[in-house]
């Protein structure tokens, strides 16, 4: 009934509160069942024919139950001319107008994996039914959300001519900083992901040409939850950084990171893991620079002498 209503409510431009909608449906079954009646439910045939026609409100109800009563009460006669068949047609004619195949299209451009999963959906639910069909696709898109948080994408940043910290390309808009390594994670990291984490950000430091002294890890993405076996990576990843002679370092969610560090029993500051409030604090002192930021157009962005080291030889 959900998926319908919600199908239903996407293509009206709609929304609908599952809460609101499961507690009226609990009690129409309380009432049906202290009247002897029977269990109730949405009925996805007459929505679609009521949607068909282009009812719009809950008055479409009201209407057809009156003219079921008038044709109950005074036009059955006539009915038993009419074939069983044309019931099952109005159905069909009223289903066909929810599918939605050019929509479906698009997504094979603008995301190959819904694609997919509509598809296989689709298929399930014509060939092994509704409710299995429904829970293969729940499953597909649960192993295609772990597939994502297990292997997310990852990026390096530098800092462009206007001193905004951005990813690294192909258009070289974004340059490294000497000396800093800065590393993005795109997914919260958990026990399951925090190898895959560690491996990448090894490979990545390790296809720097230039000498780094400090890897800089954008915090916000990634540290999203207490994991102590992400802490425990984290702190190997410390060790290994300072048998190097690099510094580790964490930037965002300051305060959440040092109370995760505390209960971990990992060392900050000096003798540890340094943690800044964000990226450009932690830019600015690893340059020597005074921690003074400057707003403009809502993007806080690193002072001059900053953006002057890193502008490509042809700005």
């Amino acid at each position: 009934m959900m998926l319908t209503a919600r199908s239903f409510a996407a293509r009206n431009g709609y929304d609908i509160n599952a809460d609101k909608e499961f507690m009226a449906l609990g009690m129409a079954n309380f009432a049906s069942a202290l009247s002897q009646g029977f269990a109730v439910s949405g009925a996805d045939s007459r929505t679609a024919v009521n949607d068909a026609n282009g009812g719009k409100t809950q008055l479409v109800s009201i209407i057809a139950a009156g003219i079921i009563a008038m044709i109950a009460l005074f036009l059955t006669a006539p009915l038993e001319f009419i074939p069983s068949a044309s019931l099952g047609i109005v159905l069909i004619i009223a289903s066909v107008q929810l599918l939605d195949l050019k929509a479906v299209w698009k997504l094979k451009v603008k995301d190959r994996q819904a694609f997919y999963l509509t598809v296989c959906t689709l298929f399930a639910v014509l060939f092994i039914g509704v409710i299995p069909g429904i829970t293969l696709a729940v499953l597909l898109g649960l192993f295609q959300f772990i597939r994502t948080v297990m292997r997310p994408t990852d990026h390096i940043l530098g800092v462009d001519i206007n001193g905004v910290v951005r990813s690294m390309d192909t258009s070289d808009k974004a340059k490294a900083i000497d000396g800093i390594f800065i590393y993005r994670f795109n997914s919260p990291l958990t026990y399951f992901n925090s190898s895959y984490f560690k491996r990448r950000l090894l490979e990545q430091y390790a296809r720097q040409k230039d000498a780094i002294e400090c890897v800089i890890i954008d915090a916000v993405p990634c540290f999203t939850h207490l994991d102590l076996s992400v802490m425990a990576m984290l702190d190997d990843l410390n060790t290994i950084f300072r048998k190097r002679g690099v510094r580790l370092e964490v930037a965002g969610r300051k305060r959440q990171l040092l109370a995760w560090f505390e209960k971990a029993e990992i060392k900050s500051g000096v003798d540890g893991i340094y943690v800044h409030s964000d990226l450009y604090l932690a830019l600015r002192r690893n340059q020597k620079k005074e921690p003074v930021e400057i707003v403009t157009d809502d993007t806080t962005r690193l002072d001059e002498t900053l953006i002057d080291n890193n502008k490509p030889e042809h700005a």
